[in-house]
């Protein structure tokens, strides 16, 4: 059975045989002068190259550290400066999540239902 890190290569090789099947496709078609053919398909090929090899170094790193982590005793198997860093992450995503209406206990939602009363009351008043 293929391991994580060779079924990603084979994702990254399939890419390019597709990228390369591009370059080949643009400069054979009559349509437009080989020249720009292949200047254009040197660019599209370039950028794309770059992004498909950067995914493929993200998903061997990701893969590489879910390797690790499986692997790991506890915290002092990791690289100091790491906890930091998966600490800062989990908290940024955990503040993008919806966690109901944030309030915590009884005493909070009333403090926030009078507060609500009270502009609804001072707007009321205004109009």
């Amino acid at each position: 059975m293929a391991t994580e890190f060779e079924l990603i290569l084979e994702d990254f090789e399939a890419e390019l045989v597709a990228i390369e099947g591009m370059i080949n496709s643009l400069s054979a078609t009559g349509s437009v002068s080989p020249a720009r053919a292949r200047i254009a398909g040197a660019n599209a090929a370039t950028l794309l190259l770059a992004a498909t090899f950067e995914e493929f170094v993200r998903q061997e790193v990701k893969a590489a550290f879910v390797a690790r982590a499986a692997t790991a005793s506890g915290m002092k198997d990791f690289p100091p400066k790491i906890a930091g860093v998966v600490w800062r992450r989990s908290l940024e995503r955990l503040s993008r999540e919806s966690l109901g209406s944030g309030l915590i206990d009884h005493s909070q939602k009333m403090t926030a239902a009078a507060m609500a009363i009270a502009d609804m009351k001072v707007w009321a008043q205004r109009s």
